[in-house]
């Protein structure tokens, strides 16, 4: 009978199947290896897309910016402007009330009657000034009342003074504008203002 020995062959089988093993596990690592490595390429890749993006949306906030300044600056420019123009209306508006009102106080004054002071308020005009007697004043009053420019003077208060060494009383009293020049006074300065405008 014949004796063969398999240890050599089962042997060198044990040592195929081995490799084989280690290739297969080698192989299967590069795959993954390959496919995580592609993965990290595409999350590279996003990356730097949206990085582009953030890049592409600074830009564009950096030119909204300078448009927002530019629009604050225009609007500060209008209201300078307009600030301007109340200006120009409120003058002409009292252009012509000035004259008047300073014709219509040398024209009413009566004799013995000075007047120190003239001041525009909201309620019309404030006089100070002084008078030789009470009854001077009364004059004042009289013809402020009379007058096409004025109406309701009220005194608000007189006192006994000196001036240049002689007695006098010295009085503060309010006088209205009539409304219907107050209107007119309006009217001329809206109509100046739309001929500036149209300009």
């Amino acid at each position: 009978m014949i004796r063969i020995n398999l240890l050599p062959y089962r042997e060198a089988k044990r040592k195929e199947l081995a490799r084989r093993r280690t290739m297969l596990v080698g192989a299967g690592a590069a795959v993954i290896g390959l496919l995580f490595y592609a993965v990290y390429l595409g999350f590279d890749h996003r990356l730097q897309q949206q990085q582009a993006r953030v890049d592409f949306l600074r830009q564009e906030i950096a030119q909204l910016d300078v448009k927002i300044k530019t629009i604050a600056d225009i609007k500060q420019q209008r209201e300078a402007m307009l600030a301007k123009l109340n200006v120009v209306e409120k003058l002409q508006k009292d252009r012509g009330l000035v004259v008047q009102v300073f014709n219509e106080l040398a024209a009413r004054t009566p004799d013995g009657v000075f007047l120190t002071h003239v001041q525009e308020g909201p309620q019309g005009f404030l006089l100070e000034g002084y008078a030789e007697s009470n009854g001077q004043v009364s004059e004042l009053m009289r013809n402020l009342e009379a007058s096409s420019v004025f109406t309701a003077p009220r005194l608000e208060i007189i006192s006994k003074s000196e001036l240049a060494g002689s007695p006098v009383g010295q009085f503060k009293m309010q006088v209205s504008l009539r409304p219907a020049l107050e209107g007119e006074a309006q009217q001329q300065a809206t109509s100046a203002g739309k001929g500036a405008a149209g300009q």
